[in-house]
């Protein structure tokens, strides 16, 4: 199971995300919250992946779905704190050159200066 807390940090939105990434009907919650991100023209937004505990390849097409809508609304995404597994799972397939992943959620903050 997957749940998404949402906070704002100034004006950056934080989507901490915990449990599995395993896609719907589990990640119907994150679904929506980029959806209505891109409705409420939220500019910089932060996938912190600290809780998460597992990914698997319908996760990775949901956070590279997600990517992409949030591309062509212009909306500027940066993952934060994804342990070790799922960094092995990103450098494998190459997605360490999709996101932009930093190691906490503050520096990701950061980056949008």
């Amino acid at each position: 199971m997957m749940d998404v807390a949402i906070r704002r940090e100034e004006e950056v939105l934080i989507l901490a995300l915990k449990g599995k990434l395993i896609g719907e009907p589990y990640s119907a919650k994150f679904t929506e919250a980029v959806k209505n991100a891109i409705e409420n023209k939220v500019q910089k937004i932060v996938l912190d992946c600290e809780g998460v505990d597992w990914i698997n390849s319908t996760g990775i097409s949901m956070l590279l779905s997600a990517r992409e809508k949030l591309q062509l609304a212009h909306v500027k995404m940066r993952l934060s704190a994804i342990n070790k597994s799922m960094e092995g799972v990103f450098i494998m397939s190459k997605l360490d050159k999709v996101f932009e992943i930093h190691p906490t959620t503050d520096a990701a903050i950061k980056s949008f200066a």
